[in-house]
């Protein structure tokens, strides 16, 4: 800036100079000139003492102490003051700091404190800040009365009133109780109690009660007309109809029973009618009644579809091998069905080569070997024939003679029992012939012929069913020739001939469970004699019994189901393989299929012989699952212990005899108590509990009520630990509870005042019994309120027989009942009965088990068309089927671990009844 100046000053010089200034008006306020005459200079000079203009070199701070509480500084040529601890700056000065809190009050309710170097505040209890005071809290209680009845108090900082006695709270006042009965007079027959705080009439002999009345007793009948299909009749008490003949009785109406004739339609050639309430056909004209049938009344009007042949006969002239018919699509004009030997025209040559009654499925012929073909003959006709005669007209299949010797394979078909003379198992024929009506069955046993009949409701064929247990159910007669049959000399059939043993899906045989092996079986056959080599066997996995299903894999021995099969069913091929020769035959495919596979695996048969039933319970807190089960011939309590091993825990006592198969549950403590019937104490009910190393008997449930029998006892433990047993007691049936105090029983009481069917109990979380009963087709349930049975509202009013009831985990209670064949559950919420649903089958004849884990999911297992099948609620509407346990014979018990593995004991039809242990293969 100065040498800029200086330039500045030449130029000026120099412009002053030739245009005529002068030297003392060049150099005035600039660098080095005199000053103005008010001594100052131009921008950025100061006025020396001289009173020459220099450049400014004095200091901003010069002069300046900062109040002497600081320190100047400089910052853009300006002076600024830092100021000390407890001072802050104002110009160039420093003042000191004022306080905060200085003249705060807080209203006189608090103190004043910095925070953030702001004031704040802190009250006295009652106070509270807003902004720099303290005002006085408000008191919800301040100004409530509770209506003179009552004191205000608070309860999570709200206000109540705690109102005197017989005053209630309603918001923030006291209002008086008011008494149910006031004013209730019970029709002037009786006086009003309080019972659970409802209003309730006591009447006077000779009257009942009737909501809040009590109105004269009158005839249980009255007004009862059961539909005008009955009359109305007195039992127990109780009035009930008794229905005229093609009606029954469904609580005091009187229904139609199921029309005879439903469904049937005469294979739409007639009409179907009743005759003495069975149904019959009336068939149209030109049609015959067979059965429930009508059959042309004439020769067949249908052919069969084809008919097929291989021969696997090496020798020119000679036949070996299956003629398979291929039913007609209708056979209701056809009996049987015939083979002839035929020429190319289609003349038949000699008698009939073979023929067959219709089964409803093909047929197949098997022509021996070395069998000649006759002279001329070059095909294979199949006519149909009836009563009425044979159809002209035919199906045939060329005579193809093949000069290869192959092997061939035959799979044996599954149970047919259907047909008449035909279709033998284990020696058993069903014969042509009836007795008394009935159809007849004849087993040859060492050359002797034994004659049976009435089995037809014992026989009942099902892909399931492998024993039947016939006896009291048919008469029978041993005698030497199959010739005649006598009208005289039947027995009844009590003499051990009862168990009929019969194998289904001959094909395929093993246990349906997973990591169980299937064999196969068939018949194989090699004319030339050659050997069986590695025969080949394919297996199919399908959906269900009509479909094909996938190749799964192909073996030479047994194949092992895995948890893939679980649900599914197994189809089998078998191609024939000789060790020599003509190696391979034609592949054959098994009619019947196996299955369904069962998703559960086997852990054993637990008895060596039939059971009386047993029972499986789990113990959360020894994490063990126990069992208990009687032997049907020595019927001695046995128990034991599964924790991935079993462990025979040995007899409860071996003087012991139980008439029925024990009830099993687990204390509080986690070990098992168990109840029976004792055969060798009067029939009482005896109870017992393990304590880890061996059963300590509780003694005799208390049977004052009805003597010393009792029938079906069930044991529960509550929370208090204490044993609570029901049972039917004596002849009366009626079902009794008595309780375990810790040294001897206490009689609860009868629990209904009428002959029962089912009935369960459970104890709730209050350590008191609640129990359900099925009494004349509808349910009850009661709760012990500790001196009496209360009456609660039943989850199903009517149509419900058998029954069972549980408590969760939740103090839920829990009831399964069947209506209408269906199963359904509901769960006691709050203060009424929640509808569950049930699973989606109307064929359950009984409630097997229903079940709660440890995370209080719900497991229901049903028995519905001859089979337990196991359920699981998801939690919101659907019932998912887990699968088909077994055949359904009685007594199933389910246990539920704590990883969630399902767990069954139940006495096996398929195991000749004995006591098997499935555990079920998620």
């Amino acid at each position: 800036m100065r040498s800029f100046s200086v330039v500045i000053v030449l130029l000026l010089s120099t412009c002053l100079f030739a245009c005529g200034g002068s030297d003392a008006d060049l150099t005035l306020g600039i660098l080095g000139g005199p000053c103005y005459g008010n001594n100052t200079c131009d921008e950025e000079l100061v006025c020396n003492a001289d009173k020459i203009c220099v450049q400014d070199m004095s200091d901003p701070c010069e002069g300046i102490t900062c109040s002497n509480h600081g320190s100047c500084a400089v910052a853009d040529d300006q002076a600024l003051c830092v100021c000390e601890a407890g001072y802050h700056a104002q110009g160039t000065d420093c003042l000191a700091d004022a306080d905060p809190c200085l003249d705060v009050s807080c209203s006189d309710h608090g103190d004043c404190a910095v925070a953030d170097e702001l004031a704040v505040c802190v009250c006295d209890a009652g106070f509270h800040a807003e902004a720099l005071t303290c005002v006085a809290d408000v008191d919800p209680c301040a100004g409530e009365t509770c209506s003179d009845h009552g004191a205000c108090a608070l309860a999570d900082e709200l206000a109540v009133c705690v109102c005197d006695a017989g005053f209630h709270a309603e918001a923030l006042t006291c209002v008086a109780n008011v008494d149910p009965c006031a004013g209730e007079t019970c029709s002037d027959h009786g006086s009003c109690a309080l019972r659970d705080g409802t209003a309730a009439c006591l009447c006077d002999e000779g009257y009942h009660a009737q909501g809040l009345s009590c109105l004269a007793d009158e005839d249980p009948c009255l007004d009862v007309n059961c539909s005008d299909h009955g009359r109305c009749a007195l039992a127990d008490e109780l009035a009930v109809c008794v229905c005229d003949a093609g009606f029954h009785a469904e609580a005091l109406t009187c229904v139609a029973d199921v029309d005879p004739c439903a469904g049937e339609t005469c294979s739409d050639h007639g009409l179907c009618v009743l005759n003495d309430g069975a149904a019959v056909c009336l068939c149209d004209e030109g049609y015959r009644r067979e059965a429930l049938s009508c059959v042309f009344n004439g020769p067949p009007t249908a052919t069969a579809e084809a008919v097929s042949f291989s021969d696997f006969n090496g020798d020119t002239g000679r036949l070996q091998g299956d003629i398979l018919i291929t039913r007609a699509t209708d056979e209701s004009s056809i009996s049987r069905y015939r083979i002839y030997w035929s020429n190319d025209a289609g003349g038949i040559l000699g008698a009939a080569l073979a023929e067959y009654a219709k089964t409803g499925s093909d047929l197949l012929h098997p022509l021996p070997a070395n069998t000649p073909v006759p002279g001329g003959a070059s095909r294979f006709l199949v006519l149909t024939s009836n009563a009425q005669g044979e159809m002209n007209d035919g199906v045939f299949v060329d005579i193809v003679d093949s000069d290869n010797w192959a092997p061939t394979v035959t799979i044996l078909l599954g149970i047919e029992v259907t047909g008449s003379g035909v279709a033998s198992v284990n020696g058993w024929y069903r014969e042509d012939g009836v007795h008394d009506g009935q159809t007849q069955y004849k087993h040859e046993n060492e050359d002797v012929w034994l004659f049976w009949f009435g089995m037809d409701d014992a026989w009942v064929i099902s892909d399931e069913t492998s024993i039947w247990d016939a006896y009291e159910s048919y008469h029978y007669y041993d005698y030497t020739s199959p010739s005649q049959i006598p009208e005289t000399g039947w027995s009844n059939g009590t003499d051990g001939h009862g168990d009929i043993t019969v194998i289904h899906h001959q094909a395929i045989t093993g246990l349906p469970y997973v990591d169980q092996g299937l064999t196969a079986h068939y018949v194989y056959h090699d004319v030339e004699g050659d050997q069986e080599g590695d025969s080949r066997f394919t297996w199919y996995r399908c959906e269900d019994a009509s479909d094909p299903g996938q190749v799964i894999t192909t073996t030479t021995g047994p194949y092992t189901l895995t948890s893939l099969d679980a649900n599914k069913y197994i189809r089998l091929k078998v191609t024939p393989v000789a060790q020599t020769g003509w190696q391979t035959g034609s592949s054959v495919l098994a009619e019947k299929v196996f299955g369904p596979v069962r998703p559960f695996r086997t852990l054993g048969i637990i008895t060596s012989q039939e059971t009386m039933g047993g029972r499986i319970v789990y113990s959360a807190i020894d994490d063990i699952l126990y069992l208990s089960w009687v032997d049907y011939a020595t019927r001695a309590v046995s128990t034991g212990a599964y924790d991935g091993t079993l462990t025979n825990l040995g007899f409860i006592d071996e003087t012991k005899d139980s008439d029925g198969a024990p009830w099993m549950t687990v204390g509080a403590d986690g070990k098992p108590v168990i109840v029976f019937k004792n055969s060798t104490d009067g029939h009482k009910a005896s109870v017992h509990r393990y304590d880890g190393t061996s059963w300590s008997d509780l003694g005799d449930a208390n049977f004052s009520a009805y003597g010393s029998n009792c029938y079906g006892p069930r044991v529960e433990v509550g929370p208090d630990d204490l044993p609570v047993v029901i049972y039917q007691g004596g002849n009366v049936q009626r079902p009794h509870v008595s309780k375990y105090t810790g040294s001897g029983w206490e009689d609860l009481g009868q629990i209904f005042g009428s002959n029962t069917g089912s009935y369960s109990m459970a104890v709730g979380a209050d350590s008191m019994p609640f129990t359900s009963v099925g009494y004349s087709s509808s349910m009850y349930v009661k709760k012990y309120n500790g001196s009496s049975w209360d009456d609660w509202t039943a989850p199903f009013q009517t149509g419900s027989r058998t029954l069972t009831i549980v408590d969760s985990s939740k103090a839920r209670p829990t009831i399964a009942g069947i209506v209408s064949g269906a199963a359904t559950v509901s769960r006691w919420e709050t203060n009424q009965w929640v509808d569950l649903g049930g699973p989606t089958s109307t064929s359950v004849n009984a409630i097997s088990a229903l079940v709660y884990d440890q995370d209080d999911n719900l497991y229901l297992a049903v028995a519905e068309d001859g089979l337990y099948v196991l359920y699981r609620y998801d939690g919101l509407s659907t019932w998912e089927q887990l699968g088909v346990i077994g055949m359904a014979s009685w007594n199933m018990s389910l246990a539920i671990d704590g990883a969630g593995r399902a767990y069954v004991l139940f006495r096996d039809p398929e195991q000749s009844n004995k006591l098997h242990f499935l555990e079920f293969h998620q």
